[in-house]
């Protein structure tokens, strides 16, 4: 049995990944409105780690809460790390900033001594985060899938969409990176 097929059939670990998803959005840095995004990262998380499971070292059981309780404390050690640098301001590197002489200028060209390929990495770290920022739940998780290799079989499967959905999913997510002017990146 696939661990994702233990997943659905055991209410034990459904209750499990709830339960852990609110202790996420009750710590400080998140809220109640989390709970379905951190939800489907546990989810995700517990999926993509099925294939390090091996029956011989422990129980199903076993391998998805320690597996969930990892990526539980990464989550929350990572929200902590963001709160620890308060001058942290999340901006494109195309956003016109005060270039300290009064002048406005690109963010990108403040920044002292960077490689170009290093300044287009980061446009396109900003402007995905842009366009993920603009998806709704499902179509977010659509795309945090296909980001992370999944196949759509898999992505249908794990999300429990039809194949026209999932196509509309990609349509929506089109149409929005277009309207971003991301559409060199689909």
């Amino acid at each position: 049995m696939d661990i994702y097929d233990f997943y659905r059939n055991d209410p034990a670990l459904q209750s499990y990944l709830l339960k852990q998803a609110d202790a996420i959005c009750r710590h400080p840095g998140f809220s109640k409105s989390d709970f379905e995004e951190q939800l489907q990262i546990l989810v995700c998380h517990l999926y993509e780690k099925r294939h390090h499971y091996d029956p011989g070292l422990s129980s199903q059981w076993t391998f998805a809460v320690k597996v969930t309780d990892n990526k539980v404390r990464s989550i929350l050690r990572s929200r902590k790390a963001q709160k620890r640098d308060p001058k942290r301001e999340e901006m494109s590197v195309n956003d016109i900033v005060d270039s300290g002489d009064g002048n406005p200028t690109s963010a990108h060209e403040t920044i002292p001594s960077c490689h170009p390929d290093h300044i287009r990495q980061s446009d396109l770290f900003a402007d995905l985060e842009t366009l993920m920022s603009r998806l709704d739940l499902i179509d977010r998780s659509v795309m945090q899938l296909q980001r992370r290799g999944l196949t759509h079989k898999e992505i249908r499967s794990l999300l429990s969409l039809s194949v026209r959905e999932l196509q509309a999913s990609f349509q929506r997510i089109a149409a929005i990176a277009k309207e971003l002017r991301l559409d060199e990146y689909f």
